[in-house]
């Protein structure tokens, strides 16, 4: 079956092609790694996918993407009912919501942002969570926070009378975190970028996701503000099939 390969690519070039970012998700869900299931489970849309992309080369982006307009209401309906399919595990998986792992923090963005989840996110929530975020946060921030203590205290002994009127341990401490650590967008588990524990890439390790400065974190939006958006969502497709 000529149709693209799953991956990130394929759903941009897709979602070029179908003028719809929705509905190129869908279609890459649908197609998966198996396009002979695809044909077997959905012969109907199949067959029009096959005409639709049987002319792909021979044709400009305008006409792929005139020739695509009949396709793209049923795939944008699909992509709405495998959202809401994944949103439900999601918020069913309690023991995942409690451990907030960076998987999963990477799969609720992707929900919360209106996109569908990869397959292997999807699967990782039918296991139990490996680790929790919290053990992953001890493990980054390794002798960090003994660190900070003792450079905040070394400080503020070397402060004048005076200067500790206007100087609190927590601004020094305020100031040693904006020195010393970044943070994942997305997982929100905390690096150093000074110190033998340093972070040395540029993405997050856990969840592959970009890592900001920590003075850009009040930016970040918290996990439990996506839930909430999710939640949200959910209801109002409830509401609207009512």
């Amino acid at each position: 079956m000529p149709v693209p390969a799953p991956g990130l690519r394929s759903v941009e070039v897709l979602s070029d092609w179908l003028d719809s970012t929705p509905a190129a998700e869908a279609l890459n869900a649908l197609i998966g790694t198996n396009p002979a299931m695809f044909l077997d489970r959905e012969p109907d849309l199949a067959a029009q996918v096959l005409d639709w992309c049987r002319h792909w080369r021979r044709i400009p982006r305008s006409e792929r993407r005139r020739r695509a307009q009949p396709l793209v209401p049923d795939l944008e309906a699909r992509h709405a009912t495998l959202w809401a399919q994944q949103a439900r595990l999601l918020l069913s998986s309690d023991e995942h919501l409690a451990a907030a792992e960076p998987r999963l923090c990477r799969l609720v963005a992707a929900l919360a942002d209106g996109h569908l989840a990869e397959d292997t996110e999807i699967d990782a929530l039918l296991t139990a969570p490996a680790r929790t975020r919290q053990e992953l946060q001890r493990d980054a921030y390794g002798d960090c926070l003994a660190q900070r203590k003792a450079t905040v205290e070394a400080r503020w002994d070397a402060l004048n009378r005076r200067a500790r009127r206007h100087t609190s341990r927590e601004h020094l401490a305020d100031a040693y975190d904006n020195e010393h650590l970044i943070i994942c967008g997305t997982c929100h588990i905390i690096y150093l970028k000074a110190g033998p524990n340093t972070l040395r890439q540029q993405d997050c390790p856990n969840c592959a996701s970009t890592i900001v400065d920590w003075t850009d974190r009040a930016r970040l939006v918290p996990l439990a503000r996506r839930l909430n958006g999710i939640r949200q969502r959910l209801g109002e497709m409830s509401q609207e099939l009512r």
